[in-house]
């Protein structure tokens, strides 16, 4: 069986080295000229130090990534934290909070555990549910954004309690962070693209693929006859080339920010993370001299001037830390699309997606934003492409060549 994947981000990667695993000759084909897509590591000219174009906090709960790492050789470049626990600095009050997972919150009061209730019943939005809580601008609304890139005020309740019931509400065992010591591309993406060349797999780079025929899939440099493909775009791409059934879907910005410091710092909590309440930035991770700000649902901020970026970040970053009011040498990434905008609306599409699947399918589909009932992350990248290369070894042996009523290919999620 030749399978052609498009798109070498991690759900192209993970759908990649399952096929290949399984026996399948496989062709991934990358329209840039690296692997990686939102999951990626570069050299900052300005910097001079290898930086990510964003950041991650994944957990122990995310058995998919974990899974992923293993078969690719990056799992011993992870560090765990344990016990479990979530350092939240209120910039406000100039106080902070150490979140712990399997233990109570300060603070914690019947309208939080009232909220969570609502949010299990998944109707609604984030805010619909837990708004009037106490914990809410501490704990649920950066919760919120940093899990489903979307303003409480917009986002899916019913995500969000599968966020907090495979996580923090699964025991400190599951909420253990995991720390990216060495970068995203050493880690995620090296070693996999090794394997799938060990595995014979041949990856093109700088392959755009600009249209899909009925038996060819038509590239800049020509077209490539095809039995099976998978398309592992982000949701825009496929809408581009499948306009007649991916719906464009409304999308939220993620914007990052790297500072090489010139002085050692410390964070407090003492990790190498750290929340931050009451201001712009929200996330701080540190590695060596290098401080990264990330701020999610950041569609506002992603308008504004770099160097006003910069600025504002740096702003809560030195009251936070008690830094110097000037910014050091630093590097803004304004990841735009990051993802889908994580509504009950959108839930819904990506529910009718999953339900649309078809036995008979040449084409199917992965991504983050595919994969219903998960917010958009690695863990539903990951999900996705193994479930679409599952999908299409399970058809390959009796595929009949059955097109569309239209003539178009049969389109799948990859859900079977």
């Amino acid at each position: 069986m030749k399978l052609h994947v498009i798109g070498a981000g991690l759900a192209g990667l993970a759908c990649a080295l399952e096929a290949a695993e399984a026996g399948a000759e496989v062709v991934l084909h990358e329209a840039t000229a690296q692997a990686g897509g939102r999951c990626r590591s570069f050299h900052d000219p300005l910097l001079d130090r290898m930086v990510d174009n964003g950041s991650h906090l994944l957990l122990t709960a995310n058995a998919e990534v974990l899974d992923f790492l293993k078969r690719g050789g990056g799992h011993s470049l992870l560090h765990e934290i344990t016990p479990a626990r979530f350092p939240m600095y209120d910039l406000t009050k100039g106080r902070l909070h150490m979140i712990r997972p399997g233990k109570i919150p300060p603070g914690l009061g019947w309208r939080d555990l009232w909220g969570v209730w609502q949010l299990r019943k998944g109707r609604g939005t984030v805010a619909d549910c837990l708004r009037k809580a106490p914990l809410y601008r501490l704990l649920w609304q950066p919760l919120c954004e940093a899990a489903l890139n979307t303003a409480p005020e917009e986002a899916s309740a019913a995500l969000l309690w599968q966020v907090l019931k495979e996580s923090l509400l699964a025991g400190e065992k599951a909420s253990r962070p995991l720390i990216v010591e060495k970068g995203l591309g050493p880690t995620f993406i090296a070693p996999v693209l090794a394997r799938l060349t060990a595995l014979g797999a041949e990856i093109r780079f700088g392959h755009r693929l600009r249209a899909i025929e009925e038996d060819a899939l038509v590239f800049d440099d020509g077209r490539i006859g095809f039995g099976h493909a998978v398309l592992a775009l982000p949701n825009a791409a496929a809408a581009d080339l499948l306009p007649q059934q991916v719906e464009r879907l409304p999308h939220r910005a993620i914007v990052n920010a790297h500072y090489r410091l010139d002085r050692p710092v410390r964070l407090p909590g003492g990790l190498p993370f750290l929340g931050l309440a009451g201001a712009t930035a929200q996330w701080l991770f540190l590695r060596e001299d290098v401080l990264s700000v990330t701020v999610s649902a950041a569609d506002a901020l992603a308008a504004c001037p770099t160097a006003d970026i910069a600025l504002l970040l740096w702003h809560d970053v030195s009251r936070a830390l008690g830094l110097p009011a000037v910014p050091p040498a630093w590097r803004i990434i304004k990841e735009q699309r990051a993802t889908i905008v994580q509504t009950p609306q959108t839930e819904a599409f990506r529910n009718r997606l999953r339900r649309s699947t078809s036995p008979h399918s040449r084409v199917f589909l992965a991504g983050d934003w595919t994969e219903a009932g998960l917010p958009c992350t690695m863990e539903a990248a990951i999900r996705s492409g193994r479930r679409a290369a599952r999908a299409v070894i399970a058809v390959a042996a009796n595929w009949d060549g059955r097109t569309s009523q239209n003539g178009e290919p049969a389109i799948s999620c990859g859900h079977l």
